[in-house]
Formats: C-alpha cells, structure tokens, sequence
C-alpha cells in the first residue's frame, strides 16, 4: 500500500533545509540561481536574470490560471474537444486560448 501523507513527501534529513528549484528552458537550465545550457555550468545568475526569471513565474502562474479557466469554459464545446483528440499528445493553439510566456531572455 503506497503511503500519501506528507510524511512521505519530505526530503530525506541530509537534504538541505532551503527549496531548490529547476527550470528547463530550450537552450538553457537553471537549477537554483546557477545557469546551465548544453549541461555545461554557465554562470551564476544576476540581479537581471534573476528579476526576469521572476518576472516569468508570475506570468506562468496567470498562464497557468488562465489555461484552466479556459479548458473549463470549452469543456462541452465540441470543436475544441475535437481539436485536443486529433492533437493527441501536442499542443493545442485554439482560437482564443491563452499563450504561454517567453522564457527568459538570458537563455
């Protein structure tokens, strides 16, 4: 029997303490505030870089949220229905549909 509490879903003790974050982008990789493109470390990021990659979460964030408002409004539209079948595992770009953000510029 799988265990679903949180005890489950904590790191391990030797973890450290602070949240790690990756984001894959094409062309590049951050993992924490480190740039990585090619799997090869870049460079730390700046106070630029780390502005836009913020400035990207909160638009993926409304992104997000606009995206699950939208599927709930087309839910019993047909057309949009047929479009997510014949699409099967790529992207849908249906009329009206919100667009994802640009990742950020350094990558």
């Amino acid at each position: 029997m799988h265990n679903y509490s949180t005890d489950c879903t904590q790191p391990p003790a030797f973890c450290p303490q602070f949240t790690m974050k990756m984001y894959n982008f094409p062309g590049c990789t951050i993992l924490g505030n480190k740039l990585y493109k090619n799997s090869e470390f870049v460079r730390d990021l700046n106070a630029q870089d780390v502005q836009q990659l913020k400035q990207f979460i909160a638009e993926n964030a409304e992104y997000q949220s606009n995206e699950t408002a939208f599927n709930l409004e087309n839910a019993n539209n047909p057309e949009y229905q047929r479009a997510i079948l014949m699409a099967g595992n790529v992207p849908v770009s249906f009329p009206g549909a919100p667009q994802p953000p640009s990742p950020p510029q350094f990558c």
